[in-house]
C-alpha cells in the first residue's frame, strides 16, 4: 500500500485499535511539515519522544497520561514483543537508559504501518 494521505486516512477509519488511531492521528497533523512522508516514522524512530519530536509526550505528566489512556494496547504490544523476542525482563529489551536494545521497535513499527495480514488483524484493520 502506498503511503497516501488518503491511504491514511482510510488506515484509521478502518481501525479498531484507539492507539493506531491516535498513532494516525499524529501522521496526518505531521503530514504536510515533511516533503518525504516517511520521515513521519523515521524521526520518531530515531530520535523518540525523548527528543521533543512529540510535542505532546514531552513532559512525565503528558507521557503518564497517555500511558493511562492506552494502557492495555500498549501493554499488549510489550508483551507481543516479550514472546516475541524472548526477553522477559524490561532491562533486556530497553536497556539501562532505555535505549532499545532488542531493536525491536524499527520492526515493529514497520510491521505495523506496513500492514501485513498479521498487522491487520492485530490493530483491527
Amino acid at each position: 500500500m502506498k503511503l497516501t494521505l488518503t491511504n491514511v486516512r482510510k488506515l484509521k477509519a478502518c481501525s479498531t485499535n484507539r492507539l493506531a488511531k491516535h498513532v494516525w492521528n499524529y501522521v496526518i497533523d505531521q503530514w504536510c511539515d515533511y516533503s518525504d512522508k516517511t520521515n513521519i516514522f523515521k524521526d520518531v524512530l530515531k530520535h523518540g519522544c525523548v527528543s521533543g519530536i512529540v510535542s505532546e509526550l514531552i513532559y512525565y505528566s503528558d507521557t503518564l497520561a497517555f500511558y493511562k489512556k492506552y494502557r492495555d494496547e500498549i501493554n499488549d504490544l510489550l508483551s507481543e514483543t516479550m514472546h516475541s523476542t524472548g526477553c522477559f525482563s524490561l532491562h533486556e529489551i530497553f536497556g539501562e537508559n532505555g535505549i532499545t536494545k532488542t531493536r525491536w521497535l524499527p520492526t515493529r513499527t514497520t510491521e505495523t504501518y506496513s500492514l501485513g495480514s498479521d498487522s491487520k488483524k492485530r490493530y483491527g484493520i
